[in-house]
């Protein structure tokens, strides 16, 4: 089997793996590659096997590597970004939706939490709002431009959904910052 190889601890022998299976049937194995790519702890590593998804072309790869979009390296997060928005015939909504609540469940980054606001946003429908308005959750000032960024997206009609969690959010206890309040109002 050659997809372990992938993940070998030799530069030379992951080039060598990655070779035969763009050549050969790489297509046929895009699942496990992708799966090999979430259990990989090594951001280097798991930046090679993106990018040989990415040459393999397998848009249905991209539904098992959305857990990814919450990882530490901001180049793996960019790589599975550009694997998630390429072009398919399924919506990856759900996936994208509970990745969100595990990252905010989690202790993933502001910066992931904000940039899965904004995929969601952009490939989400207007169904996905509530999930993106739970990311106020998160203090960052990035995260809540980047959900009241979609909010005003949406339109007036979905306005009146992020509002009951701007309240909750203004009536936590303890208080939050000042900056994120004022943000808030606005």
């Amino acid at each position: 089997e050659v997809v372990p190889l992938l993940a070998d601890a030799q530069p030379p022998v992951r080039q060598a793996a990655a070779f035969v299976l763009a050549r050969r049937d790489g297509r046929r194995h895009a699942a496990a590659i992708a799966e090999l790519a979430t259990r990989t702890s090594e951001p280097e590593v798991r930046r090679e096997i993106l990018a040989l998804l990415a040459e393999l072309g397998v848009p249905e790869a991209a539904r098992g590597l959305v857990p990814l979009l919450l990882a530490e390296d901001p180049r793996v997060r960019a790589a599975v970004r550009r694997a998630v928005s390429a072009p398919r015939g399924f919506s990856l909504q759900p996936e994208l939706e509970q990745t969100l609540k595990d990252g905010l469940d989690g202790k993933a980054s502001p910066d992931a939490i904000r940039e899965l606001v904004e995929v969601l946003h952009r490939d989400g429908d207007d169904d996905a709002f509530p999930t993106i308005a739970s990311a106020l959750r998160c203090e960052d000032r990035a995260v809540w431009e980047a959900v009241l960024a979609a909010a005003r997206d949406r339109g007036p009609e979905n306005a009146g959904q992020h509002f009951p969690k701007l309240l909750d959010v203004l009536k936590a206890q303890p208080a939050l910052p000042s900056l994120l309040l004022t943000l808030a109002l606005k």
